[in-house]
């Protein structure tokens, strides 16, 4: 995550909200309080959070059985988060908010944590009971979090996506202008081939809007509106359309090389096989056959070199 010194834009503070809700829980199921604790922590203490353990992977709550053979780091008690010692005196260490619940009347707890240098940011939910004692398996637990950079709800990784889509939309507006303005002025000309490429163009802008709204939307919000099939829908209609233009593209070469092989063979055969059915061309032969010569020997050869 950014803060506002290294964010490409938006003043506000980097945030990180999570909320829990426990429901009700049977009192014969958990004899004591539960203890909750939301962490948040980024890659400086990242190792600083639960406890290696080859059994589990990692150990997270310093349960009785733990504490009485000493594995717990000094001053963590049963039913407490394990937090290890920094491994750096200037390392970061978590950001822990820590609720007593009662399992039979279950709780809604929140807490909100302030990135404080850009890097990944990580949330850890931790449910320990409070003797140290082993949680029953599949207790239902509702976990919201939300993770709001100084621009918005968007990732990192994906923020580049709203100047990108925005230049596109404005480039595709400008083109679709232009195409339309060339089209009104040269409208006794117009064929359907340049109707079908106003189409294309036409949804090349339809689906930057869809895609620059669904960022934008989800930046805003933190929930990507419109839909994702949306953005799918539209590179599905944009790819059908340009498969069309490509065949009809085919279709109109195809039909425009065989009538002009057909015109070719209907002006230019009877000039060759029937000279008399131009007067023109005969008017034109004879007139250079009498001024270029009397003699007959010559004039055949100027008839026959004009005949063919």
């Amino acid at each position: 995550m950014f803060t506002p010194s290294t964010a490409p834009f938006g003043n506000d503070p980097a945030t990180v909200t999570a909320s829990l809700f426990l429901p009700p829980v049977s009192s014969s199921t958990i004899d004591s309080k539960l203890n909750v604790f939301l962490v948040f922590y980024n890659e400086e203490s990242y190792s600083q959070v639960g406890q290696p353990s080859a059994p589990s992977g990692t150990l997270f709550c310093c349960t009785a059985g733990v504490f009485g053979k000493g594995g717990c780091p000094s001053g963590t008690k049963a039913g407490d988060l394990i937090l290890m010692p920094r491994v750096n005196p200037t390392d970061v260490t978590p950001t822990v908010a820590s609720f007593s619940v009662s399992p039979a009347l279950g709780a809604r707890v929140a807490s909100n944590f302030t990135v404080p240098t850009s890097s990944p940011v990580y949330f850890t939910v931790v449910v320990c009971e409070s003797s140290g004692g082993p949680l029953p398996v599949g207790a239902p637990v509702e976990i919201t979090t939300a993770f709001r950079n100084p621009y918005g709800y968007l990732p990192g990784t994906l923020v580049g996506l709203l100047p990108w889509y925005a230049v596109l939309f404005a480039l595709y507006a400008l083109l679709a202008l232009a195409y339309i303005g060339a089209m009104i002025c040269n409208r006794s000309y117009v064929l359907p081939l340049q109707w079908l490429v106003l189409s294309v163009i036409g949804l090349g802008l339809l689906e930057m809007v869809v895609n620059l709204g669904t960022y934008a939307g989800k930046n805003i919000t933190g929930v990507p509106t419109p839909c994702n099939i949306c953005v799918l829908t539209s590179d599905y209609m944009t790819g059908v359309v340009l498969n069309v233009g490509e065949l009809f593209l085919d279709l109109h070469h195809a039909q425009h090389t065989h009538t002009h092989t057909a015109c070719h063979h209907h002006r230019f055969i009877p000039l060759v096989q029937s000279p008399s059915t131009f007067p023109l061309h005969r008017t034109h032969t004879h007139t250079h056959t009498r001024t270029r010569t009397n003699k007959k020997s010559n004039a055949r050869e100027v008839e026959s070199f004009y005949s063919l």
